[in-house]
């Protein structure tokens, strides 16, 4: 499993990547974390997220699949009113 953080402009996301043994990427799961006054800050929404790939056995994908969740109250752009 191959996995990094990148803390970038009030986000913290935190993938982990899976691959089979032809490298072909098999999975991905993760987070993403909002904190709009900097790192270790308040946090507005944290999401989490997966994906699963299954392939045949001359590598092409055969099957995609994904999943997520997040929580808080507060989501990505709900104070945004796109009737005015």
């Amino acid at each position: 499993m191959k996995s990094y953080e990148n803390r970038s402009a009030g986000h913290t996301t935190t993938p982990q990547y899976r691959y089979d043994g032809l490298y072909q990427l098999t999975g991905v799961e993760g987070s993403s974390t909002s904190h709009p006054n900097g790192v270790g800050g308040h946090t507005e929404y944290r999401a989490k997220y997966r994906q699963a790939y299954r392939f045949n056995k001359i590598g092409n994908m055969t099957e995609k699949a994904g999943a997520a969740e997040v929580n808080n109250t507060r989501q990505p752009g709900a104070d945004r009113n796109a009737s005015k």
